[in-house]
């Protein structure tokens, strides 16, 4: 299978379902790429945090008021993105209690200490009585996870001097081995002492013993000795804002040795893999995924077709830009078709909405 470059999330993943991987990263499934309300919510709080230490780091502690202002960030994602319309969570948890919330929200717009004196939704940016839904439960759900963060005395967060937020690397191990991700925050905590800080904005936590097993610290402690090598420490910290929690590793260099077999191994696993399992019933994961039925339906053709000889389509997008700039002589063999009700999925990394003529470029990160 295609692996240009491993992640904690890409080797997570393949660990998961080896199909997953195939429909994400191989064929790069629009569908299976999706981002769910979860996912959203965690980019949201992500960004506030982000701007918030890049003004930290300038020194615009009583300056750049735009970046300090987390409330502000947090409308402006909202106003772009809409994410409370993916909120169609129902149903209950098996303690009984309600997951998520009720969609759409019984709104009380007049009332609401988000509406402006104009009868306009702060959060959405629009008149209130156009507003699709009620933004409000999701939104002070993520402002307030933020707030904590930012405000916390337990753990300052921004207290060390901040080197790089949402810092992006692609680094190259021994034996040819890729490797990239972003690391959310990293601080010098002492002249002689770095910090690699990730967000989980999710309700599951792991204490120290997981956390030295994680992939993710494991990788991100070996690349923060190759990107900052001029410290002595390195600590790889999870911080789990939704239940302030935080937990922090040290690693060894026999640690980074076993780190590497490990990543190795994942690698040439992956590469190696021309037939994907499948499981053979319905778990978890395939609520996350496109879903069981279309999943089997994709198997059926990547096995009549012996693996990854998948079948080649004349896309009918009559753009300037061809569907998939490779297919041809080179790689024959680099698109497939899956008919919905919807779409076409035409090639790998790109897809045409065929009935409106539009054509979207789904770029190929994590």
């Amino acid at each position: 299978m295609d692996c240009s470059a491993l992640s904690p999330s890409r080797i997570s993943t393949n660990k998961n379902c080896e199909f997953k991987y195939f429909l994400q990263y191989h064929l790069r499934l629009p569908q299976a790429r999706e981002s769910n309300i979860y996912g959203i919510k965690g980019t949201a709080a992500h960004l506030a945090l982000e701007y918030y230490g890049n003004a930290i780091r300038a020194g615009n502690e009583d300056g750049d008021e735009a970046s300090l202002d987390y409330e502000k960030t947090l409308k402006d994602f909202y106003k772009e993105t809409q994410l409370w319309k993916l909120d169609d969570r129902e149903g209950t948890r098996r303690d009984g209690s309600v997951k998520g919330w009720p969609h759409p929200v019984e709104k009380y717009c007049e009332a609401c200490p988000w509406a402006t004196k104009d009868s306009v939704c702060s959060i959405a940016g629009i008149p209130f009585k156009n507003v699709e839904g009620c933004p409000k439960p999701n939104f002070e759900d993520d402002f307030k996870i933020v707030k904590d963060t930012v405000e916390s005395t337990d753990w300052k967060v921004f207290e060390g001097k901040i080197l790089g937020t949402e810092v992006q690397f692609g680094v190259e191990l021994e034996g040819g081995v890729k490797v990239r991700g972003v690391i959310d925050l990293v601080l010098e905590e002492d002249e002689d002492t770095l910090e690699i800080v990730d967000y989980k904005s999710g309700n599951s936590t792991k204490g120290y013993d997981a956390a030295r097993k994680d992939p993710q610290m494991r990788i991100y402690n070996m690349i923060a000795k190759t990107l900052w090598k001029e410290y002595g420490t390195y600590l790889t910290s999870l911080y789990y804002i939704r239940k302030k929690k935080y937990v922090s590793c040290v690693f060894s260099e026999e640690d980074d040795k076993a780190t590497l077999r490990a990543v190795t191994k994942h690698w040439n696993k992956i590469r190696a893999n021309q037939n994907p399992y499948r499981p053979s019933r319905k778990f978890w994961l395939c609520d996350f995924c496109i879903g069981y039925d279309a999943c089997g339906i994709i198997q059926n053709s990547h096995i009549k077709n012996r693996r990854f000889k998948l079948p080649v389509i004349d896309c009918s997008h009559k753009g300037d830009t061809l569907c998939w700039g490779s297919l041809g002589v080179e790689n024959p063999n680099s698109v497939t078709v899956f008919n919905t009700d919807k779409m076409i999925y035409a090639c790998a990394g790109h897809y045409e909405i065929h009935k409106g003529g539009e054509y979207v470029v789904e770029p190929d990160s994590d």
